[in-house]
């Protein structure tokens, strides 16, 4: 789930710079957010993060920041 953040993030970092005619280099720093282990469809968040226990089916939701060099 991390790995495909970490590339949804780099995808998306692409196409900004891109859109200005700059490359993406390395990335500078990497971090997650807190997990949101909730039941489906649900749109609860906590900045504590969620561990629903209430639903055998779940979604988790988190966050990953990244920086990277632009060249």
């Amino acid at each position: 789930m991390i790995r495909k953040a970490t590339e949804n993030a780099t995808l998306r970092a692409k196409q900004i710079a891109e859109s200005t005619g700059k490359t993406v280099g390395a990335p500078v720093s990497a971090r997650v957010g807190v997990f949101q282990i909730r039941p489906l469809h649900s749109q609860s968040v906590s900045a504590r993060g969620i561990s629903d226990a209430t639903s055998i089916e779940k979604e988790i939701v988190s966050t990953v920041h990244m920086s990277f060099l632009i060249e």
